[in-house]
């Protein structure tokens, strides 16, 4: 588990996946995967899904939600196994695709902003001021898109 969780070493019964061991969304699907993978078979660890990283997040209580400490227990219905998905229609699956457009045009439309608005400064602020104080504008303009970019 070394190369998945962060703070491997400090692994305990009681250690909390999230807060003590610096887990997040993406290591907790990460372990679920591994889990299902290299679990042995008939194992209930080959059908834990990240409900029960999220709602019992400690090793202790995963295994008391699975009723004991056995490899025998079945796994509670509240965690989908694998596969169980329902089937997507071609047209359903086409038609989300298409759905998501608009939004990849506003995301690239933000993006072209803060591409292009350093440009058109400096073109407008060299007809006007001249190249010393245009290069300064410009880079001050760039300067405060990142700055403001930032979360």
């Amino acid at each position: 588990m070394a190369d998945v969780i962060p703070k491997s070493a400090k692994i305990g019964n009681v250690t909390d996946f999230f807060d003590d061991l610096g887990g997040h969304s993406l290591i907790a699907a990460q372990l679920v995967s591994k889990l299902r993978k290299e679990s042995p078979e008939g194992s209930v660890l080959k059908s834990i899904g990240l409900e029960a990283i999220y709602q019992h997040r400690t090793a202790e209580t995963i295994v008391a939600s699975f009723g004991g400490s056995s490899g025998s227990e079945k796994c509670p219905q509240s965690i989908a196994a694998m596969g169980d998905h329902g089937e997507v229609s071609k047209r359903k699956y086409i038609l989300c695709g298409i759905a998501q457009v608009p939004a990849l045009f506003f995301f690239f439309l933000v993006e072209a902003i803060s591409i292009l608005v350093p440009y058109l400064v400096f073109f407008f602020a060299l007809r006007e001021f001249g190249l010393a104080y245009a290069i300064l504008i410009t880079y001050s303009v760039f300067v405060g898109i990142l700055l403001a970019g930032r979360p």
